[in-house]
């Protein structure tokens, strides 16, 4: 008997393991996806802010450096460089307090760890041993790397995961576990001589 995602019960996966292999790979897969979506939001973030802060920063030090010595400055140029110096140190703090490039380093390890758990559930199905033992110990390997990435990962926002959900929804996955299919060698024509 095949299941619907290949040879894999004909090498002594039950379909109990096939349902629970599949089960582990998409929700590795929407894992994957959604700590890659959180770790470039983040990085996204990292750069809104920062590039900010390196502008304001050389602007702010460039209008200091051209008043030294100058006493006829306005009160209001004085003013606004305040104001912008205040403003680039408030984003550097939000910038540092929220640790944005941290985070999305985070993100990215764990989007790593998912889609190498994923190709590990790949060719678990693909390649099942058809040892029942061998198979056990591979399900209990691979379930305890899923617990240790449910531990480690960092945390996503409902909505992020939510988005990931509905698009993963909305998307065909006949394709899930499929080898490619080699296509037939083209039969060679002679051409005989006129």
């Amino acid at each position: 008997m095949l299941s619907r995602f290949g040879a894999s019960l004909e090498l002594g996966m039950d379909g109990e393991v096939d349902k629970l292999i599949t089960g582990w790979f998409e929700r590795a897969r929407a894992n994957q996806l959604t700590h890659d979506a959180c770790g470039s939001r983040l990085t996204r973030w990292h750069y809104l802010l920062g590039i900010p802060i390196i502008a304001l920063t050389t602007a702010v030090a460039a209008v200091i450096f051209y008043s030294l010595g100058r006493w006829d400055i306005g009160d209001n140029i004085k003013m606004a460089v305040g104001l912008v110096a205040g403003a680039t140190a408030l984003l550097a703090c939000l910038q540092t307090f929220l640790g944005l490039s941290e985070r999305a380093d985070q993100h990215k390890i764990a989007c790593a760890r998912y889609e190498a758990l994923r190709r590990s559930l790949e060719i678990l199905k693909t390649f099942s041993p058809s040892d029942p033992i061998e198979l056990r110990r591979a399900i209990t390997d691979i379930q305890r790397e899923l617990d240790r990435l449910a531990e480690s990962s960092p945390a996503v926002p409902a909505r992020v995961k939510r988005k990931i959900d509905k698009k993963l929804e909305n998307q065909n996955h006949e394709r899930i576990f499929h080898l490619p299919v080699r296509s037939p060698e083209p039969e060679k024509v002679e051409l005989g001589a006129a």
